[in-house]
């Protein structure tokens, strides 16, 4: 266990995105006080981008998060995703990282 790090690094995901029936792939990196980074590995359903798409990502994260038990509001302030390339967006990949800051309740960052 990090001293930083309030949850062990065994018990940082109890739920897959596969057993939550999600579209996409996340799983949790690591977990520091209220910074959390999400490790993406593509998509569990494919799905096509669109101007949703993003609309579609926030959900599932939160959700995700959720499932996962993590508060909104007390568990995470900064969200760092990593492997963004995996979602194969091409030229629409800086238009979805770019939707990034339109988030308002915690800050989520494209590593």
């Amino acid at each position: 266990m990090n001293f930083l790090n309030l949850i062990p690094n065994d018990n940082l995901q109890k739920i897959t995105s596969k057993e939550l029936k999600l579209s996409f792939n996340f799983s949790v990196a690591s977990y520091d006080y209220r910074i959390l980074t999400i490790k993406l590995d593509g998509f569990a359903n494919k799905i096509s981008y669109s101007e949703k798409f993003f609309d579609w990502f926030v959900e599932d994260l939160i959700y995700f998060l959720d499932k996962n038990g993590y508060a909104r509001r007390w568990d995470y302030q900064k969200i760092y995703i990593e492997n963004i390339i995996s979602l194969n967006l091409g030229k629409d990949e800086d238009n979805f990282v770019s939707k990034f800051k339109s988030v308002t309740n915690f800050d989520l960052i494209a590593k």
